[in-house]
């Protein structure tokens, strides 16, 4: 019975349910996608904390715009040079703060588990 107590306690505040989901599972469910003139728009809503839209994607004048980021909220976002790709990371105040992230591309508004895949995909 105390095994199954300590089983469920681990299972109720595991840093994944505390978070919601992973990064992955979050940006992918809160993606919409829409196609206006001919050029497909991205917006993303990633927990409580994160908006950021993806506009022209895939063209020469591709826009990403910040709508809300907190930091130290559920989840933020960063812009990784080497790959060219949107980090989305758990928050400062979450327990999976810089363990655990996803990867946009703005090339093609996918979204990725590592930085490799979102670097070479399209």
């Amino acid at each position: 019975m105390q095994r199954l107590l300590a089983t469920a306690i681990c299972v109720v505040f595991s840093p994944i349910a505390l978070a919601g989901g992973t990064a992955y599972e979050d940006t992918s469910k809160g993606k919409s996608c829409k196609e206006y003139q001919q050029q497909l728009g991205c917006e993303f809503k990633v927990g409580k904390d994160l908006e950021f839209s993806i506009d022209a994607i895939g063209t020469s004048y591709t826009t990403i715009t910040f709508m809300r980021v907190n930091y130290s909220g559920d989840y933020y976002v960063k812009y990784g040079l080497l790959h060219g790709c949107l980090v989305i990371g758990h928050g400062k105040n979450s327990p999976l703060f810089m363990q655990d992230f996803a990867f946009v591309s703005p090339k093609a508004g996918k979204v990725y588990k590592n930085w490799e895949a979102c670097q070479g995909g399209l």
